[in-house]
């Protein structure tokens, strides 16, 4: 109970961070962009308040497996963004309400749906005789090559064409090198530091980081930068035995934000609230309120991927996220993803918000019995960029894109390899 009632007050401090911030430096610098400030009564702040809170009544308060920090990322970087600021960009309060309604209800069939146990065969039966970790190191290596060579081996890291250089690369047809190259993002990002950390094997991580590198040159993806910079900063914290409880998160949270508001108030400056604090924990519940406001005319409907309004009016996911964009956004560039329950919403309604919680729970649970004990530190650092993965995109695009199948297939192949299981 103290554990709770400790989150609950950490909560509070956060949002009250976040709120000031938003009210005061990240709404009046993007108003252009439709960022409004919503008065409301005081009732109507409690309610707020109290769908700040709720879930953490029920959420797990140590971390034991994989999908406890999976749960725990969705509510960071989904969840409470939408409760924080989702007020300013709903309908009604009434939408809001009926939002993080159901918003707690995909968390409470996530967290029962993974502790569904899969029975799996590991008698690691397999010999390959050191081959399949040459073939990883030679992957990786031909990745990076390949990232390099796409930039003319030129090193030029511009903050300020961000948005010229994703448009230009979008134009880019590289095939089935996308995909390896996403892999570079997630699946190898987690890999080489759970090597680094925990095997003291260096040469992959500074591989992946050279890569990343180049991939922010070609395309300024901020994820190439961003997820190393939280995978390392956890894995050290992984290994010196820092995390105790979900409450480390919410701290670090606090800690940030609360360097924004002192670089707001003292240095007039205001770039971690306008390139951390909003696009982390201000965008995510923009987007969720975006899409539940489209798509919430049939609350129980069986929408697709459509029209606005038209059911079974079916199209393809880019043309969905590119419609949102360019309806809330006013461009036909922007491209609005959002995570596993907005996107299932606006598929089959509330009921696709609840079959993809009960299916990412199950992943969940099979990423719990993969990583067991032999590799619970590399299941604990794919668990992180699952959840923040699944925050901001769509549970079948995370699967091959966002490398949640790839980190799969490799924990299993751990497991039954008998040359990396005892040197990985």
């Amino acid at each position: 109970m103290l554990a709770r009632i400790k989150n609950i007050i950490m909560l509070l401090i956060f949002y009250s961070l976040v709120l000031f911030l938003y009210n005061n430096a990240i709404a009046p610098m993007n108003q252009y962009l439709g960022y409004n400030i919503t008065n409301i009564s005081f009732i109507q702040n409690l309610i707020v308040l109290f769908f700040i809170v709720l879930p953490a009544l029920f959420l797990p308060v140590t971390i034991k497996k994989p999908s406890n920090l999976i749960i725990w990322m969705l509510f960071l970087f989904s969840y409470l963004p939408t409760a924080f600021i989702g007020i300013n960009f709903a309908n009604s309060f009434t939408n809001y309400i009926i939002l993080l309604t159901i918003l707690n209800g995909a968390m409470g069939i996530f967290l029962w749906a993974s502790t569904l146990e899969f029975n799996i065969n590991g008698n690691f039966n397999f010999n390959f005789f050191g081959f399949d970790k040459l073939i990883f190191f030679l992957l990786i290596l031909w990745i990076v090559y390949f990232v390099w060579e796409l930039i003319n081996f030129r090193f030029e890291l511009n903050f300020v064409d961000i948005y010229t250089r994703r448009l230009e690369a979008r134009e880019v047809s590289m095939g089935v090198m996308a995909y390896l190259i996403s892999f570079l993002r997630n699946t190898f990002i987690a890999l080489s530091v759970y090597l680094f950390f925990f095997k003291k094997k260096y040469v992959y991580l500074l591989l992946v980081l050279l890569g990343l590198l180049g991939v922010f040159i070609f395309d300024g993806s901020k994820t190439a930068l961003i997820f190393p910079i939280i995978l390392i900063g956890f894995g050290m914290s992984l290994r010196n035995h820092w995390i105790k409880s979900p409450s480390y998160f919410l701290g670090i949270s606090i800690i940030v934000v609360s360097i924004a508001v002192l670089e707001s108030l003292f240095n007039d400056s205001y770039i971690l609230s306008e390139y951390f604090v909003r696009r982390v924990f201000v965008v995510p519940g923009m987007l969720n309120s975006f899409y539940f406001d489209n798509f919430n005319q049939d609350f129980f409907g069986m929408y697709f991927s459509g029209n606005y309004g038209n059911t079974f009016n079916v199209f393809e996911d880019r043309e969905l996220t590119y419609y949102i964009g360019s309806k809330y956004f006013g461009s036909p560039d922007a491209n609005a993803n959002t995570g596993i329950w907005l996107t299932g919403f606006s598929q089959l309604g509330v009921t696709g918000v609840f079959i993809i919680s009960f299916f990412s729970g199950l992943i969940a649970s099979l990423i719990n019995v993969l990583s067991g004990h032999n590799f619970y530190y590399y299941g604990a650092l794919v668990g992180v960029l699952t959840g923040i993965t699944w925050s901001e995109q769509a549970l079948h695009t995370s699967m091959l894109t966002g490398g949640v199948f790839i980190s799969i297939i490799l924990m299993y192949h751990l497991n039954n390899s008998k040359m990396l299981n005892i040197n990985w």
